[in-house]
């Protein structure tokens, strides 16, 4: 699927990837270093306003973000933020 995503000619964001996972796909799955954008969060910049950014700009076609838990009402924003920039969200959630 990542792959499949990195198809497009904007950039492909990963937001809080598992650093093993960025390597391992970058060797691995054709993914153009050049064409990935890869965002960490911090405490002023947490990962949903992150991937809002992202996913409104219009500069991305897609936005995965790994995260823990996400509400409805976070969900729901991601979900305006993506229409206003035609780009694809996909929130993978860890355990």
């Amino acid at each position: 699927m990542l792959t499949q995503l990195n198809q497009e000619k904007r950039w492909l964001a990963w937001i809080d990837p598992p650093q093993s996972l960025v390597s391992k796909w970058q060797t691995m799955r054709g993914i153009v270093a050049g064409e990935l954008l890869v965002l960490r969060s911090t405490p002023d910049y947490p990962a949903g306003e992150l991937a809002e950014r992202a996913l409104s700009a219009g500069t991305c076609h897609a936005v995965v973000m790994w995260t823990h838990k996400l509400g409805r009402e976070a969900l729901a924003s991601l979900e305006q933020a993506s229409a206003r920039g035609n780009s694809h969200g996909v929130v993978l959630r860890q355990r």
